[in-house]
């Protein structure tokens, strides 16, 4: 644990979860003060102690540490990880979409490869066909399936897809891998832009829960001061969720850069040599995301066709 303090106190984690978990108290520390049920030690003027200052901050990292803890559950939940109404209403009609809008773009992104591939005629396409391709691959996965409920969801999926789509690598269960052979300062830029989506999401939580809070003790108090306080809170929670989608992209773009950069790297601490070929590679490259699933040996022996080759002159 005292390891991992450094990780605590750093930039990364200063933007996306020390500030959003400021927001959060800020935000409630509001809302009891307007229904008149701030303590007295949190009070406005009180805080101005040097004491109750520190308290506050202390407050503040803790809460932060706990949106860390956190962070895995709520980016499901924003990605609709949710198999009940109306998730699961959502996500039928995501799953609709797609195959209405999203699946024939594909398909005749498909038979255009295949025509150039084989070196037939074309087939027709509308002019407007790379925006709708490229529309498609960032905003949803490469199969119906894989659908989730909401368009964040639908994002995130698009960025884990891509290494698997293109080199037959499963993002999941290889990103710990890829990581350990990700360069520094290609590392810190993932850090940058994991800190910017962090923040997104959890000021979009921040927003949420404040807007909730004030609905239940108006409920319970059954009048509205303050009335700027909850609107507030959902301008803030649409804004950041708003930003979350954007900073997703940026993150994405990193992720996938890491696949195409480093995946060299990460086939050389395996033990292995990148074919010379795509399809080759997209075989060695599915065989070890089957070994790393679902521990299958027979994969992994299959693996000893691209092991690398002694380097000659060696005794």
């Amino acid at each position: 644990m005292l390891g991992k303090l450094p990780d605590l106190i750093d930039k990364s984690f200063f933007i996306g979860y020390f500030l959003p978990a400021a927001i959060l108290v800020g935000g409630v520390q509001l809302c009891l003060h307007l229904f008149g049920l701030l303590p007295p030690f949190l009070t406005f003027p009180k805080v101005s102690d040097l004491l109750d200052a520190a308290i506050l901050i202390a407050a503040v990292w803790l809460l932060a540490i706990l949106l860390l803890a956190l962070n895995r559950a709520f980016l499901r939940l924003l990605e609709g990880y949710v198999r009940v109404f109306p998730f699961s209403l959502m996500e039928f009609w995501k799953r609709k979409g797609f195959r209405d809008n999203v699946e024939p773009v594909l398909h005749r992104q498909e038979a255009i490869d295949r025509a150039l591939r084989e070196g037939t005629e074309l087939p027709y396409f509308p002019s407007d066909h790379s925006e709708r391709l490229r529309r498609a691959v960032e905003d949803y996965p490469h199969e119906a399936e894989f659908v989730l409920a909401t368009s964040f969801g639908n994002a995130f999926r698009a960025l884990e897809v891509h290494s698997k789509v293109v080199y037959g690598l499963d993002a999941i269960p290889a990103w710990p891998r890829l990581e350990a052979v990700i360069p520094e300062a290609f590392g810190k830029r993932l850090d940058e832009a994991k800190a910017q989506l962090d923040f997104a999401v959890n000021t979009f939580y921040a927003g949420v829960i404040v807007l909730l809070l004030y609905g239940g003790l108006a409920a319970f108090k059954e009048r509205l001061p303050g009335w700027w306080l909850p609107l507030t809170a959902l301008l803030v929670a649409l804004l950041a969720r708003h930003m979350a989608q954007g900073a997703l992209r940026l993150y994405g773009d990193y992720v996938k850069a890491a696949f195409d950069l480093f995946r060299g790297e990460l086939a050389e601490k395996l033990g292995l040599a990148l074919p010379q070929t795509a399809e080759d590679e997209h075989h060695m490259w599915t065989l070890v995301s089957q070994y790393l699933i679902y521990r299958h040996r027979g994969c992994y022996e299959a693996l000893d066709a691209f092991r690398k080759k002694p380097e000659s002159g060696g005794r």
